[in-house]
Formats: C-alpha cells, sequence, structure tokens
C-alpha cells in the first residue's frame, strides 16, 4: 500500500476471497486486490498453509532451500505456458528463448542486477508488451499477498549469475502461488470466466474505463479521481486507490454484484473524461 493511497482506505477488520470488510460493517468488492498481489483473492488456496508449514519449522531467516529449485522450475514452466499461447503476447516476440528464474528479496537488489538492461513488467492475464529484444528482463508480477513480496525475474539463459537468497517462508508461498496461476484461466488468455457471468462482463460498456482482459483502466481525470473513488466505495466497489492505476476484475463475484457495479458506471459516468 503506497502511503499517497491511505486517505482512499476504509479501515478493515478482514479480507476474505475478493472481498473487503469495514470496521463499520461494509462489504466491498475488491478491484484494487493490493495491487495485483491478491489477484487469487485474500489468503488463497493453500499460500497460508505452506507459509505456516515453514514457520512452524522455524525457518524464517533468507538462506538455501529446496524451494528455491522447486519454484524455478515452476516458472520456467509457466513461461512456456506463456509461449505456447499466442494472446500472452510471449511468443511472437521472444519464441521458445530460456530464461533463468532469479528471486530477490528487495527491489533494490533487483535494480542493481537489472544495471541498465531493458526490464518490462509482466502482470497475469495481461499480455506482454516486449520490443522484440530476446534481451529483455521479465518481472513477473505474481500475487503473493503482503508488502514484502519477493521480485521474481526472468533472465535471459546464462546471463546472470546471481544467487539470491529468500525466507523459506516467502518461498514456500511463492511456489504454490504459482502452481494455482497455471490452472487459473485468466492467466493466459485474459479471459474473464464466471461461468454465467462471462458474458455480462465482456458486454459491459462504460466510458468510465478501458479494458485490457481482466483489467481496467480507468478514464476520469486525475482532479476528480479521488471523489470518484469515494463514489464507488459508498457504491461497494474498491478501486485501485492511484488515478493512474489499474483496477482488476474479481476472480469471483455474484451476480448481485455485477448488476451492482454496472449500474455504479452508469450512475457515475459524468466522472468519465471523455475529451
Amino acid at each position: 500500500m503506497q502511503a499517497g493511497s491511505l486517505p482512499f482506505y476504509p479501515e478493515l477488520r478482514r479480507a476474505r476471497g475478493y472481498r473487503l470488510y469495514t470496521r463499520s460493517g461494509a462489504r466491498l468488492l475488491d478491484f484494487y486486490q493490493d495491487d495485483g498481489r491478491a489477484f487469487l483473492g485474500h489468503d488463497p488456496k493453500g499460500v497460508s498453509r505452506a507459509m505456516k508449514a515453514e514457520m512452524d519449522r522455524g525457518l524464517h531467516a533468507a538462506g538455501p532451500s529446496p524451494h528455491m529449485r522447486r519454484l524455478q522450475r515452476e516458472l520456467g514452466t509457466l513461461w512456456q505456458c506463456l509461449v505456447d499461447h499466442s494472446e500472452s503476447g510471449v511468443a511472437a516476440l521472444l519464441g521458445d528463448s530460456g530464461r533463468d528464474w532469479v528471486v530477490f528479496g528487495s527491489r533494490e537488489q533487483f535494480t542493481q542486477a537489472v544495471g541498465t538492461r531493458g526490464c518490462v513488467l509482466w502482470r497475469p492475464g495481461l499480455a506482454l508488451q516486449l520490443t522484440g529484444d530476446a534481451a529483455t528482463i521479465v518481472e513477473m508480477r505474481l500475487p503473493l499477498p503482503g508488502a514484502s513480496t519477493p521480485i521474481v525475474a526472468g533472465f535471459p539463459a546464462g546471463s546472470v549469475a546471481v544467487t539470491q537468497h529468500c525466507s523459506p517462508v516467502q518461498l514456500a508461498g511463492l511456489h504454490r502461488v504459482v502452481n494455482l496461476l497455471r490452472s487459473d484461466p485468466r492467466v493466459l488468455g485474459g479471459r474473464v470466466t464466471y461461468d454465467t457471468l462471462e458474458a455480462a462482463w465482456t458486454g459491459l460498456r462504460t466510458p468510465l474505463f478501458s479494458r485490457h482482459g481482466v483489467y481496467l483502466q480507468p478514464r476520469v481525470p486525475n482532479a476528480r479521481y479521488l471523489a470518484f473513488h469515494r463514489a464507488m466505495t459508498e457504491r461497494g466497489f474498491f478501486l485501485n486507490p492511484a488515478s493512474h492505476g489499474l483496477s482488476i476484475i474479481p476472480g469471483e463475484c455474484s451476480a448481485g454484484e455485477f448488476a451492482g457495479f454496472s449500474r455504479a458506471c452508469k450512475e457515475l459516468k459524468e466522472f468519465a473524461d471523455v475529451s
């Protein structure tokens, strides 16, 4: 959570799935998802259990762990899945180029390793935008809840000789997250798969957002975004606090919640930037 976004936040007492519960008893459908760290929902299946198992072993400190080998193997498999699907934007630009996956415990470590080389961010469900240069470094925004989530990046094979050590607790969580992502139908094609609601989301048309797969880019002037965000929160929908940030269609919602969001977009359409 960014310090500048704190005024947007209600006081929360718990979060489950894609819903936030405030101290006053209100329930909010979460479109922010901690800037993608909760793409799989708050407390995704099996992640807390995997991390707790390492904590119960007392393995908090950063150090060598078998989880690193497993994680790197699973990341390679996820990368190949992206290569094999044209919707991901990887195949046409990088082909089957290999990647050495490195986990960094901090942004500072990652920045030092990247140096002056080109780097792009991949978010699950969003096409990768590259220049066609196979030397490009790919940072994966993996949805492990928590402000101290490690940074995972793919370097061209053989281009970096870096051994980073992270807490086995974090690595166990990341390993489970990557496995969940591989089975999530939103990740590769960016399609929303809400059973009977898929057609409804696909048919949603509003001047307030531009749609990119499961992501919503706001089309609201910066000066009006705070008021717009508050109005949406009052209606039960919590958007990305940053006016330039992407909101994410929740991985699960009810027909009533979708109808409410669609209605809110119609009621607040005057906030849209139509210039």
